[in-house]
This record gives structure tokens, sequence and C-alpha cells, in this order.
């Protein structure tokens, strides 16, 4: 499956699961390894004048594989996963 596919099943699954009041999910898929890059998709910031540097604009954690899975916390915002 290519990577950008991906990227967009784990988006809407988070997205659904979010707006459904749940406040985590685990992912699991023996394919993804290493670490995951987990992007809120709204900035941190109330309006763009705000914005002094992009890269620091939404808050970013990375978040480790364990046997394939993925453990995250949601909360309001929907997210972006990138494999790392």
């Amino acid at each position: 499956m290519r990577k950008e596919k991906w990227l967009l099943i784990f988006f809407m699954v988070l997205l659904a699961l979010a707006l459904a009041d749940y406040s985590w999910i685990i992912i699991s898929n023996n394919k993804i390894t290493g670490s995951v890059l987990v992007t809120e998709a709204v900035p941190k910031y109330s309006s763009g004048q705000q914005v002094t540097n992009f890269a620091t604009a939404f808050n970013i954690e990375t978040n480790g594989v364990s046997d394939g899975n993925i453990t995250l916390t949601l909360a309001e915002n929907p997210v972006y996963l990138e494999q790392y």
C-alpha cells in the first residue's frame, strides 16, 4: 500500500474516532516500524499573523511503534500521521 494511502486511511479513522468522543486509539499494522510523527491539523495560533515560523506553528510529537502498534491519545483536533 502506498504511503499516502495509508496516511489518508489513518487520518480518516482518527477523525471519525475524534468525532465519536473517543480519547485514545490503538492502531495495529505489522508493516509500521520505527516511529510515527503525529501532527495536529489545527495550528497553535488563532491567527496567521501570529505565526513567525511555520515549522513551529503546529503541535508535533513523535510516537514509537511497538510490534506494529501505535497508541495515540486524541484531543479535539484531527491529526496527521507520518511514518518517520
